[in-house]
């Protein structure tokens, strides 16, 4: 699937937010979105998907408009992660996981033993077994983070767009959600978009990245040509240092902010 934005703007009465936005996304590619607090970065996510109107622009699934494709059509393809904060609903995570499958359900149908199996074969594929008869208002933010990633994935989708995955987590479920991520990609072809605030992170696990600023300006490429120190330090007002290092024979890099810009 190709997945792309062209020339995409959205603003308020008061404010003009995203300015002339256009990437392009392939299968198995991911590209992380970055920028600082009140960019943008959620509306661009919410514009993309048909979840706000372009005022100029459109989003292009295979080269069609998400306007030229029936809603359905949208969802079986596209599968939306949300922030873990404030979702811990009275819900098994089976049922939770259960729920991704209503884009291929029409109205009124009760699940199916296909779609039953299709949730616990999404929970295998995130590793998150174990929780199926959790109460989701009783997990972890890591462990929730998880099932919402499983939920998505219970509709069979090219691609995921997850809205700060690693956000409010500890290091070790970071990196569960970002293998997770970059093992999907890897192995089943799987795109993503995802929002961070954390440069380390694109540089992680990404392909691609788009970078926001406060003027609307938005950089779109490989992620290592965008996620270097100069636009770090445009972007977000901070000087920064991006170390590489090699640990267990692979090579890392790390994103150091040192201080704030005058």
């Amino acid at each position: 699937m190709t997945f792309s934005v062209k020339n995409g703007c959205f603003g308020y009465e008061d404010r003009q937010i995203l300015h002339s936005i256009s990437f392009t996304l392939q299968d198995s590619e991911v590209m992380t979105v970055l920028g600082p607090n009140g960019v943008g970065k959620t509306t661009l996510l919410r514009c993309m998907m048909g979840l706000l109107k372009w005022q100029k622009g459109d989003t292009y699934i295979d080269g069609k408009t998400i306007k030229e494709l029936r809603s359905a059509e949208v969802w079986k393809r596209i599968a939306y992660v949300p922030q873990s904060k404030g979702t811990a609903l009275s819900y098994t995570a089976r049922e939770m996981v259960l729920m991704g499958r209503s884009a291929r359900l029409g109205m009124f149908v009760q699940p199916s033993k296909k779609d039953y199996e299709a949730a616990d074969e999404a929970m295998e594929r995130v590793g998150i077994t174990r929780f199926a008869y959790k109460q989701c208002s009783q997990m972890s933010g890591g462990e929730l983070q998880m099932v919402l990633i499983a939920r998505a994935l219970s509709a069979n989708p090219k691609m995921l767009v997850l809205d700060e995955p690693e956000s409010n987590l500890d290091f070790k479920n970071q990196l569960i959600v970002l293998d997770t991520i970059q093992r999907l990609s890897e192995e089943e072809g799987i795109g993503a978009i995802v929002n961070t605030h954390y440069p380390a992170h694109a540089l992680k696990i990404a392909d691609k990245a788009l970078l926001l600023d406060y003027a609307g300006n938005s950089s779109f490429g490989d992620v290592e040509s965008i996620v270097n120190e100069e636009n770090m330090q445009k972007a977000f007002a901070v000087e920064v240092k991006i170390v590489d290092f090699e640990y267990n024979n692979k090579f890392h890099k790390g994103v150091i902010p040192i201080s704030i810009q005058a």
